[in-house]
C-alpha cells in the first residue's frame, strides 16, 4: 500500500504514483493545481478586504477614543458643562 501523504516531486506537490496506474492523468492534475491555486488567490483577496475593513473600522474607534479622552483631561471641560454638586 503506498503512503497517501503528498511528496515533493519537480517543484510540486503531488501523491505518490501507484506503478499499475497510467499516466495519462496529468491534465486532470494540472486543473485541479489551477483550481486550488484559484482558491488560494480568492482567499487572499478576501482576507487582504477584511483585513482594509477592519484596519479603517480601527482608525474610525482610535480617533473616537482620542475624543472621549480629550474631553476628560483636567482643564478641558467648560465650566458650564460641570454638573452641579447637590
Amino acid at each position: 500500500m503506498l503512503n497517501e501523504w503528498p511528496v515533493r516531486q519537480q517543484a510540486r506537490w503531488t501523491k505518490p504514483v501507484d506503478p499499475g496506474q497510467a499516466e495519462d492523468d496529468g491534465p486532470a492534475v494540472d486543473q485541479r493545481e489551477r483550481l486550488l491555486i484559484e482558491a488560494v488567490v480568492t482567499l487572499a483577496r478576501s482576507l487582504r478586504d477584511d483585513r482594509d475593513r477592519l484596519a479603517g473600522r480601527l482608525r474610525e474607534v482610535e480617533t473616537e477614543l482620542q475624543t472621549l479622552t480629550s474631553r476628560l483631561e483636567p482643564g478641558s471641560l467648560d465650566p458650564s458643562e460641570v454638573p452641579a454638586a447637590d
